[in-house]
């Protein structure tokens, strides 16, 4: 598995991912992504993508999907794992994340990968420092 920056050539497979997974709204261009944007990829399948918008005190993760067959295999840890990296270097001191309080998946993550939940479930912060 290869972890690499969103290429435009990435995008039909991105928005295939996104819709499949029930995360796409109507209208909206879902193969088109600005920096910072990763996607795992193994040969020419693409397993997953992370995005995030960068700033102070914060980064915001606005997406992380991996394919149904692709999870549980640490493919969503190591998407997170490199955009970190990517953040740490940016000077990001943590990042925050959204997800439905209904979203046990997204939750199970965020709490394994050592972020502390805030509000009702629905928000998760990831102290970098």
């Amino acid at each position: 598995m290869t972890i690499r920056p969103f290429h435009p050539d990435d995008g039909p497979a991105v928005a295939a991912l996104l819709a499949d997974h029930g995360l796409c709204l109507d209208g909206l261009d879902y193969t088109r992504w600005t920096p910072v944007t990763l996607v795992a990829v193994q040969g020419a399948t693409l397993l997953g993508l992370v995005q995030a918008t960068v700033g102070l005190p914060y980064a915001i993760l606005t997406e992380l999907c991996v394919r149904r067959e692709s999870q549980r295999k640490s493919v969503g840890a190591r998407l997170l794992q490199h955009m970190e990296t990517i953040l740490r270097l940016a000077g990001c001191p943590a990042w925050v994340s959204y997800a439905g309080e209904q979203n046990e998946m997204i939750r199970s993550l965020a709490e394994r990968w050592g972020a502390e939940e805030t509000g009702k479930g629905v928000a998760f912060v990831r102290r970098l420092t």
